[in-house]
């Protein structure tokens, strides 16, 4: 077998030419059609040719000029996905080498590109789970060598922390069903002075529709302090402003900042963090807060993530809103290539002397995201939450005596497409449910939106 330049990081193994197989493996799959078969050995010819002489970028063009004509051969996928790997486009081979590991699980080959595709692009557990499958195949001993290279250096790489930073900045518009959270329901029946009076609700009580706009920003930053501690800092705003009144415009600012330390397989942060909030831009409420987040590997694909935290509301319209709040949430998550998902259960509970709207919860969210292309991915969550309130309300008339509970379920449906390199158009649905024991508390609000995103 030709020995090809040196690979990256002095990994990677050589390319198959056509006659060649991965030893103790079965033949490459050759998937050509009859009035292909000269064009594309033709193709494959040059492509092994310009491999063989390193010269991995003018393969990786030659190859994308026959995509629409020859995509779809085993071979030619390979060189493709080959020489795109080496060229630095670690996303597009990524792509190659799932479909190829999906057509021809029984040749190992791919799949060792797919899991170095996955190292590159620095998803570490899915480069693992790939790995550990070629290893289960009992490959022969040079490649299992190479193998235990990168299985050494995806846990040093685990074990590390590094300098990063990202921003962003959004702006998007859409429709709000209800931007003030209120119920559609005409009239209510009320008890006042011991005698049962049916009232009717004025607009300002009442569910109101507008379009609206909002605006997004944030930026992060981490570094290192020593090789498995580092410090992060986050800050960020938003603003949502409806079109058909400013009583419900809402604003927020808030920053973050915590310390992280990574022993094993455990990653432990502990941080905090301030948020302002404010309502036709008066100041509604702040919230101070305190963390701890405590996140563990189970296997190559999964982790189990913890976080306790406890903030302190300070409602500047409402006193009874001002609570010291404990909130404790846990679950699995999953990250395998294209596909991620995350699951917790959490409880909360307020500590507030005497106030009417203190209140426990329960709840569960689920969410996935998946990538769809090199440039596209959706997302999907759901979220339910239990409020128990911890005691009735005897100046609320609208709860006629009644200790309130609710549930509040919610849905998202969103969608990304890059545009260009950094801008992304996004599209979001969102639709929740809040069903109570008392009327005037139920409401139903769908969200829709779009815009663009900058995100460095």
């Amino acid at each position: 077998m030709k020995r090809l330049a040196p690979a990256i990081l002095g990994l990677l193994l050589t390319p198959l030419s056509q006659a060649e197989t991965v030893q103790g493996s079965e033949p490459v799959p050759q998937t050509v059609t009859e009035t292909q078969t000269l064009s594309v050995k033709d193709i494959n010819k040059q492509l092994t040719q310009l491999i063989d002489q390193q010269q991995f970028q003018q393969a990786k063009e030659l190859a994308e000029q026959h995509l629409d004509a020859f995509e779809g051969d085993s071979q030619f996928d390979f060189f493709y996905g080959f020489s795109a790997a080496q060229s630095g486009a670690h996303h597009e081979a990524l792509f190659v080498f799932e479909r190829l590991s999906d057509q021809f699980p029984q040749v190992p080959r791919y799949r060792l590109e797919l899991a170095r595709s996955y190292y590159f692009l620095g998803q570490l557990d899915a480069s693992e789970a790939e790995f550990r499958l070629v290893l289960a195949q009992n490959p022969p001993n040079k490649v299992r060598a190479t193998i235990d290279k990168f299985l050494r250096r995806i846990e040093e790489q685990r074990q590390a922390l590094t300098p990063s930073w990202s921003a962003l900045a959004s702006y998007g518009g859409g429709y709000d069903s209800n931007i003030n959270s209120s119920t559609d329901i005409d009239e209510i029946d009320l008890i006042l002075e011991g005698t049962e009076q049916r009232v009717r609700l004025n607009d300002s009580q009442k569910e109101t529709a507008s379009g609206f706009y909002k605006l997004r920003g944030q930026a992060s930053y981490s570094a290192p302090i020593t090789k498995r501690s580092g410090f992060d800092i986050r800050i960020g705003g938003q603003r949502k402003a409806n079109a058909k009144t400013d009583t419900y415009d809402l604003n927020s600012a808030f920053v973050q900042g915590g310390l992280q330390l990574i022993r094993g397989f455990h990653h432990w942060r502990v941080g905090g963090g301030y948020q302002q909030y404010w309502l036709s831009d008066e100041s509604l409420q702040s919230t101070l807060s305190a963390n701890l987040n405590w996140k563990y590997r189970m296997a190559p694909a999964w982790r189990f993530n913890s976080r306790a935290e406890l903030r302190n509301n300070d409602n500047q319209i409402n006193d009874d809103l001002d609570a010291l709040q404990l909130e404790i949430s846990a679950g699995p998550e999953y990250a395998n290539g294209r596909f991620s998902a995350q699951s917790s259960a959490m409880i909360s509970t307020d500590s507030a002397d005497n106030s009417p709207l203190a209140k426990d919860i329960f709840g569960i969210n689920l969410a996935a995201q998946y990538a769809l292309s090199n440039e596209s991915s959706a997302y999907s969550m759901l979220a339910w939450r239990n409020y128990e309130f911890q005691k009735k309300n005897p100046n609320d008339l609208l709860s006629n005596g009644k200790q309130r509970s609710e549930n509040l379920t919610q849905f998202i449906l969103g969608y990304n497409q890059q545009i260009i390199a950094h801008l992304m158009a996004y599209g979001q649905l969102s639709y929740m449910d809040n069903s109570s024991n008392i009327d005037v508390y139920q409401y139903d609000r769908l969200l829709l939106e779009a815009g663009l995103t900058l995100a460095f």
